[in-house]
C-alpha cells in the first residue's frame, strides 16, 4: 500500500507539472500571436474586470494524531476581479484523503469539491502580488474504503455515512508571473466525514 501511494503521488505531481508547463507554453504562444497581430492593452495583476483561471494542487496535513494522514487536492478555478484588487472565484476539484491509525487499520476516501473563493490582492508589480483569500468548499464523498485486520469494507457498504459536508478555508498566495505558492488552513464545518481541520501547502498555475 505504501508503494502504491508513493507511485500515485508521484504520478499526480508529474501530471500537474506537465499540465502547468503546457499551459504556460500555450499562454506564451497566444500572447506572442496577439502582440504581433494587434495592439492590446496590457493588464496588471488586480485590474478591475481582468479574468482569473487557475489550476492548483494542495497537500494537506491534519491537526489530529494518527500514524500517517494526509490529503491531496486538485482544483480548477475561474473568476474575475469585480473591483480593483477584489476578486471572486469558483470551480471544481477533487480531494483524496488517507489516514492510518495502526498497521492493522487505515481508511481513505475521495470527494468532489466546489470551491467558492473571495480574495484581495496586494500587487507589488505588473504580474506579482500577495493574495489573501477565504471561502467555503462544498464536498461530496464519491468513494472510499476502510481496512481492518486485512478485511476491506467499501464506503457504499457502510450505513449512515454523511457524504455531504463543507469546510471553510483561509489562506494566502504569493503570485509571481503566473505561478503561485499558497499556504492555507482548512476548517471543517460541522460533522464532516471527508477529512479534518488541516494545514495546506499548494502550487498554482494561472493561464
Amino acid at each position: 500500500m505504501k508503494n502504491y501511494l508513493q507511485k500515485t503521488l508521484l504520478i499526480a505531481v508529474s501530471l500537474f507539472i506537465a499540465i502547468a508547463v503546457s499551459a504556460q507554453n500555450t499562454t506564451t504562444d497566444v500572447a506572442q500571436t496577439i502582440s504581433k497581430d494587434a495592439t492590446t492593452t496590457e493588464t496588471h495583476l488586480g485590474d478591475k474586470g481582468s479574468d482569473i483561471f487557475e489550476l492548483g494542487i494542495t497537500y494537506y496535513i491534519p491537526d489530529y494524531n494518527a500514524d500517517k494522514a494526509y490529503a491531496l487536492g486538485f482544483d480548477f478555478q475561474g473568476g474575475k476581479y469585480l473591483f480593483k484588487n477584489f476578486y471572486l472565484k469558483g470551480g471544481i476539484g477533487i480531494l483524496h484523503a488517507y489516514c492510518t491509525y495502526s498497521k492493522d487499520f487505515y481508511s481513505q476516501n475521495t470527494s468532489l469539491r466546489i470551491p467558492i473563493t473571495l480574495g484581495y490582492t496586494l500587487p507589488f508589480g505588473k504580474k506579482a502580488g500577495l493574495s489573501l483569500y477565504t471561502g467555503p468548499h462544498l464536498n461530496l464523498i464519491v468513494g472510499g474504503k476502510t481496512e481492518y485486520n486485512g478485511e476491506t469494507t467499501r464506503l457504499k457498504d457502510i450505513e449512515d455515512v454523511k457524504r455531504f459536508g463543507a469546510d471553510w478555508t483561509v489562506g494566502a498566495t504569493l503570485n509571481l508571473w503566473g505561478f503561485g505558492l499558497s499556504v492555507e488552513y482548512m476548517a471543517m464545518l460541522g460533522d464532516n466525514a471527508n477529512f479534518a481541520n488541516s494545514l495546506g501547502v499548494g502550487l498554482k498555475i494561472g493561464f
